[in-house]
């Protein structure tokens, strides 16, 4: 007996065992059947399918329609010797014996390899998941648009090793084919252009070797703003001046690198536990979830499976952890919630999943004075403090690879650790890691800020010259970064940093809220703005600022500069006590930086008290052996107001320091 054929990809058609088409009336109705499909491995619970479908309507109106659904999906498939739909206990699932889905083929044929089976794969991709399959509703589209985004990059890569295979095995016309279907996919795919423009060449057609490069060219212009990298500029010279054109880069080349623009970290959040007593507090844990969820999107370099997705799948935490790592999720985020009395401890971990080990744990503790109050800070602050953690960790993944088989991704995030140690070496180091990642990818936004960050660093805390060459490639930079992508907070961040340094106040400011409106999570650019209100004179206004960046980011690699610039609100309010103790809590973080001692000193300075000063003065000379009040007015070049300027130096000196 044949089998009942359901075909998702490119869109939703449906033939029965005798090849007849099968029409689904109702837009949900036709949802229900690709969730289904889509997850055979973790046969959903009613439950579940309540939530993802049905989730704003009470619980017996919305299991009743479930039953509905069943029962018309059942009807339309016919056939209860063999049917289609299987429901066993509180599980509902389509039969493997039954029915044929081309997903599951398609998935089958990727993980194969072999080139016949990539090239059986890809005749199956027709284009998205259930294409034009569309229900209202945030947990179905959120899940959906996971798993169109998952088939897409497989499709992708599948034919990009398929096009390498293919150039390695001396057949330039089918990788030629399979080069331009990725590019019809991933029109801005730069290797995959790259590889074009060289087998062109290499059959002797330069004309289109070259006018592939000006499509290319074209296409990073409109869309991104940028110009195409290095090897592929240095690549349209070769073929101009007819040279020896090096061979495609296949799987043998262990130096190959893929330019990933939209690549993104994957991270689930799981349903958190209710450890309460009663259940009359799971809205508070459903909303804390949700907050998490939201915020944790704000990252843009972050791709993040909700709760409602992983719950959708299956109600066993191991079946959820399944279903993230088949998303392609590298960590999950797992919690529960407790109450005692008018008090509330939530308690979060990060798990990488490939090693099951625990990347960082933390708990909050928090009175339950106002519950939504209470569900917004805890989610944000958990947002706030995972980020650096996963930023970090995935340095630390990198820095484990050799170094000529180091993608853009791995570049920038080992950038990233060298930048979190704050000496001038490293520094420098970070530097060349965020320019070969953008040699790598000129799409990386986030690169293009780190690198124009770096460089404004380099002037603040490492003696560089802030000269108009510098800071004007710092402020093309973080231009760069904000066209590439104009909705990430980083790149709005390092713009008004860069206007900062530059003494342009007002830009600074509207860069430095625009970076808040996208991510208020984003606990630098709360210090950045709080540094800014303070030098335009308002130093009492910004101290909130600053609060809240140690509030939300409590970790943060950069905390002690949060401690050391709220230190210089203080000073410059005259609260010559209050900026001590905040330059003395700056100190202490091991990573700190010799200007955080040199605020306590000026701090200590005002205050008269001689043997604290000397104690301090002999530290700061210690890390900072030149340090004088005449470097201080140089390098507090971008404090404008000249009266905080020298309230700063006059602490410095009464406390000892040289002229």
């Amino acid at each position: 007996m044949g089998k009942t054929t359901l075909r998702l990809l490119g869109g939703l058609e449906i033939l029965n065992a005798a090849g007849e088409p099968v029409s689904i009336p109702g837009r949900k109705l036709q949802a229900l059947l690709v969730f289904l499909a889509t997850n055979r491995n973790s046969p959903p619970t009613r439950d579940a399918l309540v939530g993802m479908f049905w989730p704003d309507r009470f619980d017996q109106q919305a299991r009743q329609s479930l039953r509905q659904s069943i029962s018309r999906l059942r009807k339309i498939f016919g056939d209860d010797d063999n049917p289609v739909l299987q429901s066993e206990g509180n599980h509902v699932s389509l039969d493997d014996l039954a029915v044929e889905i081309d997903v599951r083929t398609f998935e089958r044929l990727i993980k194969n390899g072999s080139a016949d089976a990539l090239s059986e794969a890809l005749a199956l991709y027709k284009g998205p998941l259930a294409d034009g399959v569309h229900v209202d509703g945030l947990n179905f589209q959120e899940w959906i648009g996971l798993e169109r985004t998952r088939l897409h990059e497989m499709a992708c890569a599948a034919l990009w090793k398929l096009a390498r295979d293919q150039a390695d095995n001396a057949n330039p016309n089918a990788a030629i084919s399979s080069a331009q279907q990725i590019i019809a996919l991933e029109p801005l795919h730069e290797e995959a252009h790259r590889l074009l423009m060289q087998l062109y060449a290499g059959l002797g057609q330069q004309v289109p070797a070259l006018q592939q490069y000006q499509r290319l060219s074209a296409l990073l212009l409109s869309e991104l703003g940028v110009r195409p990298d290095a090897r592929t500029q240095r690549l349209y010279e070769d073929i101009r001046a007819n040279r020896q054109i090096p061979e495609p880069a296949g799987n043998g080349n262990a130096g190959h690198r893929r330019a990933s623009p939209i690549r993104k970290l994957k991270i689930a959040v799981l349903p958190f536990v209710n450890m309460a007593d009663d259940g009359g507090r799971d809205f508070f844990v459903n909303g804390i979830n949700e907050d998490i969820v939201a915020a944790l999107t704000r990252n843009r370099w972050m791709s993040v499976m909700g709760h409602n997705t992983t719950m959708a799948l299956s109600d066993r935490r191991e079946d959820m952890v399944k279903a993230a790592r088949e998303f392609g999720a590298q960590y999950t985020l797992d919690g529960s919630v407790r109450r005692d009395g008018e008090r509330v401890r939530v308690a979060v971990q990060l798990i990488d999943i490939e090693t099951a080990e625990s990347v960082w744990a933390e708990h909050f503790d928090r009175d339950l004075n106002n519950l939504i109050s209470v569900q917004d800070d805890i989610a944000k602050t958990i947002a706030a403090t995972v980020e650096p953690e996963l930023a970090a960790n995935e340095g630390l993944q990198s820095i484990a690879k050799q170094p000529e088989n180091l993608d853009a991704w791995g570049s920038y995030h080992i950038g990233l650790l060298h930048m979190y140690k704050f000496t001038k070496e490293d520094n420098i180091e970070a530097q060349r890691l965020f320019r070969q990642a953008i040699e790598i990818d000129a799409g990386y936004a986030l690169a293009h800020a780190r690198l124009s960050y770096a460089l404004v660093m380099s002037v603040i805390y490492f003696e560089a010259d802030a000269t108009p060459d510098l800071l004007d490639e710092a402020l093309k930079l973080a231009e760069i970064a904000v066209r590439l992508d104009d909705r990430d907070a980083v790149a709005q961040f390092t713009l008004g940093r860069v206007h900062l340094v530059r003494g342009e106040y007002p830009q600074s400011i509207a860069s430095f809220e625009t970076a808040l409106e996208f991510n208020p999570c984003l606990a630098h650019s709360h210090c950045g703005l709080g540094d800014t209100v303070a030098y335009q004179g308002m130093p009492a206004d910004s101290i909130p600022n600053f609060e809240e960046a140690i509030r939300l980011s409590p970790y943060d690699p950069y905390r002690w500069a949060f401690m050391m610039y709220g230190a210089m609100a203080r000073l410059f309010m005259h609260d010559h006590e209050s900026a001590a103790k905040w330059g003395r809590d700056a100190v202490r973080v091991p990573n700190s930086h010799y200007w955080a001692n040199a605020v306590m000193v000026a701090a200590l300075g005002h205050l008269e008290r001689p043997d604290e000063a000397r104690v301090a003065v002999t530290e700061l000379l210690r890390r900072k052996p030149d340090f004088s009040c005449g470097f201080a007015r140089e390098r507090l070049f971008y404090l404008k107001d000249q009266t905080q300027l020298e309230h700063y130096v006059s602490g410095l000196k009464k406390a000892g320091i040289p002229d």
